[in-house]
């Protein structure tokens, strides 16, 4: 069975001393029992939460654990698009899986590194 998880990400909304804010999903997916990620994807806009503010110890723990989830995942499809890169599938439906892999590894990436600097502004609001 696959172990889900998701990143997310807070918004003051009113500035460094806001009592509350609103928490956004940025990415959702899941893990095989090897840990491998066998589904990833951005949330939808909708999938926003409200959320009183955090304190400087939880803003810190949470800030470590996207670190963490961001460093496990970083390189998740790293060795697909090294394959494609080493032609491991060639002709044109290699190529569009090839570009869609790397895509994919992009997309992935910016959302991590978003979610990573999101929750450090949060951090140093916080002290």
């Amino acid at each position: 069975m696959a172990e889900r998880f998701s990143l997310y990400a807070r918004h003051s909304l009113l500035g460094s001393n806001a009592l509350g804010g609103i928490t956004r999903k940025l990415v959702t997916g899941a893990f095989d029992p090897c840990g491998v990620i066998v589904s990833w994807g951005p949330c939808q806009l909708h999938e926003e939460i409200g959320m009183p503010g955090p304190d400087r110890e939880l803003m810190q723990a949470a800030a470590q654990r996207i670190q963490k989830l961001s460093d496990d995942n970083w390189w998740a499809l790293h060795d697909s698009c090294q394959l494609m890169e080493a032609e491991a599938w060639v002709g044109p439906t290699g190529n569009r899986f090839g570009q869609s892999v790397h895509d994919c590894q992009r997309e992935l990436r910016a959302m991590l590194a978003q979610a990573v600097a999101m929750s450090r502004d949060e951090l140093v609001k916080t002290r």
